[in-house]
């Protein structure tokens, strides 16, 4: 009894994460043929490149995010937003759960690398994200009310769900 309160408890959160990273990937993209990153998330992630090189006292990151990152920064910043759908689109109905949580996982971890050295509360965010994203990868967490469940029953090896 009580190891189903726990898988519903970890279903809800799974869908509650699915939610708002995939919120998070519709208000960072432009809905055009193609997606593409919204102007204003450019800018945002522009302006946070621009501190993190400003503040790190690192040469070596500070080198990086000059001559790789912000060049780049319209490719970065579809890219985070791409991750963010297909997390959000994994983990909310439960569909293949270990690839959805492995890819919020590398944008989390990427994004907590980055601008780690700003602090403030996004840090404690990303921290919390990445402490549950690792618990639905290695719990399996879409096999309660999710896709996931269906494909097990199917074939209970597979390595995505």
């Amino acid at each position: 009894m009580e190891q189903s309160r726990a898988t519903q408890g970890m279903a809800l959160l799974r869908m509650v994460v699915g939610m708002l990273l995939l919120y998070g990937a519709l208000t960072h993209l432009a809905w055009t043929p193609m997606p593409v990153a919204a102007f204003s998330w450019v800018q945002a992630l522009q302006t946070q490149l621009l501190a993190v090189a400003a503040v790190h006292p690192q040469l070596p990151l500070r080198d990086l995010v000059n001559a790789s990152l912000l060049p780049a920064v319209i490719s970065l910043a579809r890219g985070m937003a791409l991750l963010e759908l297909a997390a959000g689109l994994s983990l909310v109905p439960g569909l293949f759960t270990v690839l959805g949580a492995a890819c919020g996982l590398v944008l989390v971890l990427g994004r907590l690398l980055l601008f780690y050295p700003l602090g403030g509360q996004d840090v404690v965010l990303d921290l919390l994200l990445v402490a549950l994203l690792l618990v639905f990868l290695i719990a399996r967490a879409g096999r309660r009310w999710g896709v996931d469940g269906l494909l097990a029953r199917l074939r209970p090896t597979g390595r995505l769900w």
